[in-house]
């Protein structure tokens, strides 16, 4: 009966999946669920709600204070491939039973764009992509040791159906809906393309910072291959404020024309954020990879799910709370000494209030002709990344 009690314990999870969604409170059912419903998503990060003013009586999301000059904050993803959830390739017709409804992209689109694209090559000298018909020649100026960026066209083969997972997460390690796809021979644009623009499709934020290993080479056209997508699947990104940058230990892989333009330390409103979360969270599911290489397509998908709601589930219920010595964790209390995103808020405002004096301090120290100098060139760096970079150190040696 071992079979028979697997395909009862899919349609249990499956139907879990549902209740917890609430889809079942839905009129139309199922068939009216939208897709990526089911996901469990991030209470933490940046969402557009509308404020309502009881003298005007306005709900309108804009109608905040004019005079607020605090920066809107930031959507921050994460991109990443994992190769070791691969699929083997058996031939077996196997849809999933919640295909679209929460962490893996709609097949049909997502393959009809990957085949659209064709065989693509990333070199390390020159790239050519074809956009609108046009082939737009890329070079590669990024000096990294990251097979990713040389080799993103050779892992896989014959005998998997997929050769791992292309995912997009938020910066609280939660992985987006809809945000997740298979790779059928190694990191191409065109699977990341599509799994990006699928998990930002509803994005509110006024900026937006994505986070990638080979975001140098990757940011490069990618405008240009978006407008080029299916419109339901191609995000507004030229109406917001868009930050690409690499995580910081990859960072350390690249060359010296990357570490200041994508690295985190230098954007503006980043605090000491690592970009590495995504990471984290495939040496937690890679165990099950042992396991889901052998399903059938529609039965690993299906799991897969699973496991990211439980891992963001997870997440969501311990952002009140905090572990113990023993692993444990401990309830929300009416002291932050529990509450993980409270005791962080603290921590910040202590640690901001004492780098803040520190800089004002050594600041003391020059002239103010000086300091307006190197503040002036700092503000047009941010603004435009091809002025005068202030953080790039010099080729030359302190000789000449």
């Amino acid at each position: 009966r071992y079979d028979e009690f697997m395909r009862m314990i899919r349609i249990w999870k499956h139907l879990m999946l549902l209740k917890r969604g609430g889809i079942g409170m839905l009129p139309g059912g199922v068939d009216s669920a939208s897709r990526g419903s089911c996901a469990v998503e991030c209470p933490a990060c940046p969402r557009e709600l509308p404020t309502l003013d009881p003298a005007s009586g306005s709900n309108d999301p804009d109608d905040g204070d004019e005079n607020n000059d605090d920066p809107p904050p930031p959507l921050f993803v994460m991109l990443d491939a994992n190769f070791r959830l691969k699929l083997k390739q058996r031939n077996l017709v196997d849809p999933p039973l919640g295909g679209g409804l929460a962490y893996f992209v709609e097949q049909a689109p997502y393959m009809s764009h990957v085949k659209s694209a064709g065989t693509q090559t990333e070199v390390r000298l020159c790239i050519e992509r074809r956009i609108n018909g046009v082939n737009a020649e890329q070079i590669n100026v990024c000096d990294s040791g990251l097979h990713a960026i040389d080799h993103a066209n050779t892992r896989g083969g014959s005998a998997y159906a997929a050769s791992g997972v292309g995912a997009c997460q938020c910066r609280h390690m939660l992985v987006k809906s809809l945000g997740v796809g298979d790779l059928q021979k190694g990191e191409k644009y065109s699977n990341m393309d599509f799994i990006f623009s699928s998990a930002i499709r509803d994005i509110t934020a006024k900026r937006l910072v994505v986070s990638y290993d080979i975001a140098c080479q990757w940011h490069k056209n990618l405008r240009g291959r978006l407008e080029i997508m299916n419109p339901a699947y191609s995000p507004d990104i030229d109406s917001r404020a868009v930050d690409f940058v690499i995580p910081k230990f990859h960072i350390g892989a690249h060359g010296s024309s990357c570490q200041t333009r994508f690295s985190l330390n230098y954007r503006p409103h980043m605090g000491r954020t690592d970009g590495e979360n995504i990471e984290r969270g495939w040496a937690w599911l890679n165990p099950a990879s042992l396991s889901t290489r052998e399903m059938g397509p529609g039965a690993r998908q299906d799991a897969l799910d699973d496991q990211w709601s439980f891992w963001n589930w997870r997440i969501v219920v311990s952002l009140g709370t905090s572990k113990d010595n023993n692993g444990y964790y401990k309830a929300l209390t009416t002291s932050n000494s529990g509450n993980a995103l409270g005791r962080r808020f603290e921590d910040a405002v202590y640690y901001a209030r004492e780098q803040r004096l520190s800089h004002t301090q050594f600041t003391a120290t020059f002239k103010e002709s000086q300091v307006a100098r190197w503040s002036s060139m700092v503000q047009d760096w941010y603004a435009d990344p091809d002025a005068f970079d202030p953080f790039q150190e010099p080729e030359t040696g302190m000789f000449g």
